[in-house]
């Protein structure tokens, strides 16, 4: 059971920036601070997005790595008594 999610960029790519202005450009990330289980693999989560003189000239989606199932009574019970079972 787990309480965070990997997170992935969609796409692979590739930015060309005029000569010389590399250094301007900026990457905003959008994440939400949280999320709630459960959450599939390729599931939404956010966009980064990159800036060059506050101009987008790129953007993808992130998307959740893995998958992660949503806690139940039953699943909290079975890891407490794992846990117990280990000392």
């Amino acid at each position: 059971m787990r309480d965070k999610v990997n997170i992935v960029c969609e796409d692979t790519a590739y930015l060309t920036v005029p000569k010389g202005e590399g250094e301007g450009v900026e990457e905003v990330l959008d994440l939400p601070e949280s999320i709630e289980a459960p959450v599939a693999e390729g599931d939404p989560i956010g966009r980064v997005s990159f800036l060059l003189n506050e101009d987008e000239i790129a953007a993808f989606e992130i998307v959740a790595g893995e998958s992660v199932e949503e806690k139940s009574f039953s699943s909290v019970l079975g890891l407490l008594w794992r846990e117990m079972i280990r000392g």
